[in-house]
């Protein structure tokens, strides 16, 4: 579970592997804007839309950084470095990116990289 409070945000179970009572702030992250939770693991956007972190389960290479690795603590997702970004969206075995541009980048399964599809909205 994990809620914002802008510009900070908290989170239960990240930093290490042992369990949590009660969330405790994230401090690697300065500005959370957003948050979006999946099954097992979180997607932050900054206020400004211009930094995505994730960190959790990396099953099926959700969270953006090229592996299947589990990240304890927020990583910058660097393929969306230099995006503004308006809306993160995590699924069970996905994460979704919006950019001001309507390009929505799905990160994929298997393959650990970013499709891009272009959208109206």
């Amino acid at each position: 579970m994990c809620f914002c409070n802008s510009p900070d945000l908290y989170c239960e179970g990240h930093g290490d592997s042992s369990a949590k009572n009660a969330p405790t702030q994230v401090r690697e992250i300065a500005g959370a804007g957003q948050v979006a939770c999946g099954a097992a693991h979180t997607l932050v956007l900054s206020q400004d839309g211009r930094t995505v972190w994730s960190f959790g389960s990396g099953d099926n290479g959700k969270l953006g950084h090229g592996d299947t690795n589990r990240v304890y603590k927020p990583r910058v997702v660097e393929a969306l470095v230099g995006n503004y970004i308006r809306k993160v969206v995590a699924g069970s075995q996905f994460s979704l990116a919006l950019t001001s541009t309507g390009t929505v980048s799905l990160i994929q399964f298997a393959s650990c990289s970013l499709h891009n599809l272009s959208l109206e909205y």
